[in-house]
């Protein structure tokens, strides 16, 4: 009879060996670009979500796509952050609403590096250019996904009184890139933004992975526009393709768009 030759031990030992080296790295890399995928997805969702709210808000008023219109905007900034989130909140599936109270609604840690390495609070998202003293409206939907939101407070940058333009105009040198009297210009007719963290509280809470931002104008047909478009002073050209890389990537929002969809970076 024919002996059957079996594997040794040793070269048993060293299959699983190089099994688990290969596993070792490629599974980090699989769960990565699942991940990736997911956030993606549900930002893409969000988006549109977003949009609808909008609309759905402006159409409570009876003003067929103008935000200005709503009166929502037309106080103070924490007036009107306020009315702004409760105008969200009702017309989305709210599970936990914690308004503009601290609660955990919203991570207020967030890492604005894809190595993160730098980290700031919530609060300090845009304070830099102009300063808000106005807690965010924070609220989680049943899907998990956290919103931090705050309104201006200027009635979108229309012109009002003389203390009110000068206002007006330093939102518009902090902000807006671009031709400013161009009537095409999104960015000319700002009335707050929105932050969402698609997967909550989970993590990683990094800018351009679970994070994103979106501008709310008046001048858009959408009614938002994601942080680091074109006509965006503050974030444009912010997202590196780099994973290692320290720099701020608070304009991922707008490059995700533009790269169909797909983080690429």
């Amino acid at each position: 009879m024919k002996k059957i030759k079996a594997f040794t031990l040793a070269e048993v030992l060293t299959v699983l060996g190089l099994l688990g080296i290969i596993a070792a790295l490629t599974v980090p890399f699989l769960i990565q670009e699942f991940n990736k995928n997911k956030w993606a997805v549900t930002y893409q969702r969000s988006f549109a979500e977003t949009f609808n709210v909008l609309g759905k808000i402006a159409l409570e008023e009876d003003c067929a796509k103008s935000l200005t219109c709503t009166h929502v905007f037309d106080d103070g900034q924490a007036a009107s952050t306020k009315k702004f989130g409760d105008a969200m909140a009702r017309n989305m599936a709210v599970a936990q609403n914690c308004r503009t109270d601290e609660g955990d609604c919203f991570s207020h840690k967030i890492k604005i590096s894809l190595a993160g390495t730098q980290q700031e609070t919530l609060q300090d998202t845009m304070k830099d250019a102009v300063a808000f003293q106005t807690p965010f409206y924070t609220f989680k939907t049943v899907r998990g996904v956290s919103y931090a939101v705050l309104g201006f407070g200027l009635e979108c940058l229309n012109e009002g009184t003389e203390e009110e333009q000068e206002i007006n105009k330093k939102y518009i040198d902090a902000y807006v890139a671009g031709n400013k009297t161009d009537p095409a210009n999104q960015m000319l007719s700002l009335c707050g933004f929105i932050i969402i963290d698609v997967n909550g509280n989970l993590g990683p809470n990094v800018w351009g992975r679970d994070v994103f931002g979106m501008w709310v104008t008046d001048r858009s047909a959408l009614g938002i526009y994601p942080f680091g478009g074109e006509n965006d002073k503050k974030f444009y050209n912010k997202c590196s393709y780099v994973t290692e890389a320290t720099q701020d990537t608070r304009g991922c929002a707008a490059q995700l768009i533009k790269d169909g969809w797909k983080m690429k970076y």
